[in-house]
């Protein structure tokens, strides 16, 4: 507390009770510091402002740490170059599966939780090839890759016919499944080839097959794991409804 020597101020007569006027002065102006207190706000102020930013600087690392890629990109390459999608004549081709596809399964079995529960990981992969042959060595290939890679594959024999096909395909996503929970997380490719042998392809297609939906509903709720894939030479059939499900369709071109 500071007491201040002033002027002495005269101020109005004013009436009393009694009916005196008297002068109302004051010659002692009594006051805190001004000094001190804007020390202490001052000093307050500090304290928020290196508070605040030191807040904003741990939230923008944590955002930056969620979107780095956890997992080297590295991860998906093999050194042999006659091994899996290093050896396609579609150099571009095998950069983007490598990038779409392998990649992001390695990425969410070694715990990257923006590949788990994210939009990056697809559910399926259909490739439209020029013709039936350059597809099948395509999805082959990606299939070859993921192997070597330590990925769990499964190939849906190529002696089937069209309901011995279908019922392989509803016990691969089980198996991938279950694998998926007793392997704490891993992934499953499931390789059913050309899609065409599954079911008769149409653009605007009304009614769909069972195996149909049950491939469009593969990870639209949940992530249990599983991953097909496979091919059709007959792209400019392929239903439109595959465009609303978490599917990658790609046109193999390099």
């Amino acid at each position: 507390m500071q007491v201040s020597q002033v002027s002495y101020p005269i101020y109005p007569k004013r009436s009393t009770a009694f009916g005196q006027r008297v002068e109302i002065s004051n010659p002692f102006l009594y006051q805190s510091d001004p000094s001190i207190k804007m020390k202490d706000l001052d000093k307050r102020g500090l304290r928020i402002t290196v508070s605040v930013l030191a807040l904003a600087a741990v939230i923008g690392t944590l955002m930056k740490l969620r979107m780095k890629n956890i997992v080297p990109e590295s991860v998906i390459e093999l050194s042999d170059p006659n091994l899996g999608l290093n050896k396609l004549k579609y150099k571009n081709m095998a950069k983007f599966l490598k990038k779409k596809v392998l990649y992001p399964i390695r990425a969410a079995m070694d715990g990257d939780e923006k590949f788990i529960y994210g939009d990056h990981l697809k559910s399926g992969l259909i490739l439209k090839a020029p013709n039936a042959a350059e597809g099948k060595k395509t999805i082959n290939a990606l299939v070859e890759h993921a192997r070597e890679l330590g990925i769990y594959t499964m190939e849906i024999p190529s002696n089937l016919k069209k309901n011995g096909r279908i019922k392989w395909v509803y016990k691969a996503i089980e198996e991938a499944k279950n694998y998926h929970q007793t392997s704490n997380g891993d992934y499953t490719i499931i390789n059913i080839g050309n899609i065409s042998n599954l079911a008769n392809l149409k653009i605007s297609k009304t009614k769909f097959t069972n195996v149909e939906e049950k491939l469009r509903e593969i990870n639209k709720q949940s992530y249990p794991g599983v991953i097909w894939v496979g091919y059709t030479d007959a792209g400019n059939s392929l239903p439109y409804f595959y465009n609303n499900a978490p599917v990658l369709i790609t046109k193999l071109v390099d």
